[in-house]
């Protein structure tokens, strides 16, 4: 089954709903979150979590490495955030 890179599965919104879909679907799921208090109760649930910034190189690598080429990539996160970043 392909493995999804979701970005934004810490919260309550999109991410988390989006998050149970995979993990209802068994799907093996990597996870790119902010804050880590919310990184143990991902990984109970079987997640591979990834705490760090979406904007940082070394964190998106090491997730994609980690969930592999195949991965369906899905970012739930504002977009206004990225290009603020971006821009900075």
């Amino acid at each position: 089954m392909t493995p999804w890179l979701l970005f934004g599965a810490g919260g309550k919104g999109v991410g988390a709903r989006t998050l149970e879909l995979a993990l209802a679907e068994q799907r093996p799921v990597v996870a790119v979150i902010r804050h880590a208090d919310a990184a143990t109760k991902l990984a109970q649930q079987g997640v591979q979590v990834f705490t760090g910034d979406a904007c940082d190189a070394s964190v998106v690598a090491a997730a994609c490495r980690a969930a592999g080429p195949d991965a369906l990539i899905i970012s739930t996160m504002a977009e206004l955030r990225i290009i603020w970043r971006t821009e900075q």
